[in-house]
């Protein structure tokens, strides 16, 4: 009976060691994954950054100051008029 309660207690100890390297492993891909990500953000917003710099200042300027609004004033006003 001692023989198979060592026996039980090793597997339990296998089992147990087999799980935290399982959690271990999940920890790390997800650490991998956020590493990924974050450096392919990190990417992109330079690549927009430079693309800023490469317009010509003038031409943003005249667009936006082309645009319309999104709401008048008339539009707001009435909304909230009772």
């Amino acid at each position: 009976m001692h023989t198979s309660s060592n026996s039980t207690l090793s597997s339990l100890a296998a089992e147990r060691e087999l799980f935290f390297l399982g959690v271990l492993a999940m920890e790390m891909a997800m650490e991998l994954e956020d590493d990924l990500f974050f450096a392919d953000l990190s990417k992109q917003i330079s690549l927009l950054i430079m693309d800023d710099d490469d317009e010509d200042p003038s031409v943003s300027f005249q667009v936006l100051h082309h645009t319309q609004p999104l709401i008048s004033c008339k539009t707001v006003s009435s909304t909230f008029v009772a």
